[in-house]
């Protein structure tokens, strides 16, 4: 029987999240445990399980696409000939045409469609322009000027007690 995968609500106010990547591809198998999907919300990135052992055999939302809180995003079946393959970039996520087509009448067998199945290209290398800094992100120190030493009241005070110098710890770590 087929399982839905739904997109699910990682925070309070979450409405939506965006598909990062998909770490299985169809016809994959899967364990409930094992990460499927990372989605991005506004606030973090996170890896979702599958929840259910069986075979990625549909994928319903493409990378990169805006998925609402509990829309179908993939669906995981007890055998792998349940295969589909994923929409076009262009659908952003379910068409009524995929809702309303079972997918065990598919023609494509999985090894087949695994095949042929390949991910789209994220970043293309050969046309990309990378800007190097001059600058370091963080200036040097300035070697032999006395800063203060951060640490607690605590720590000052045992320091004192045992009439040490807290730099001199610091620099030797």
């Amino acid at each position: 029987m087929p399982y839905d995968v739904l997109m699910p609500q990682l925070g309070m106010a979450q409405d939506s999240a965006v598909i990062v990547s998909w770490l299985k591809a169809p016809g994959d198998a899967v364990v409930a445990d094992d990460p499927l999907i990372e989605v991005e919300t506004d606030k973090a990135t996170m890896e979702i399980p599958a929840g259910r052992d069986g075979f990625l055999t549909q994928i319903r939302a493409a990378v990169g696409v805006e998925v609402p809180v509990g829309d179908v995003i993939a669906i995981i079946s007890e055998s792998a000939d349940d295969f589909v393959t994923m929409p076009a970039a262009g659908e952003a996520h379910a068409t009524p045409a995929m809702l309303s087509e079972p997918a065990s009448n598919t023609s494509v067998s999985a090894k087949t469609a695994t095949a042929a199945w390949q991910p789209p290209v994220q970043n293309d290398t050969s046309t990309a322009s990378v800007t190097v800094s001059a600058k370091p992100v963080r200036p040097a120190k300035k070697m032999g000027v006395a800063e203060r030493v951060l640490a607690s009241p605590k720590a000052r005070l045992a320091v004192a007690d045992r009439g040490l110098d807290l730099n001199a710890l610091v620099r030797q770590g």
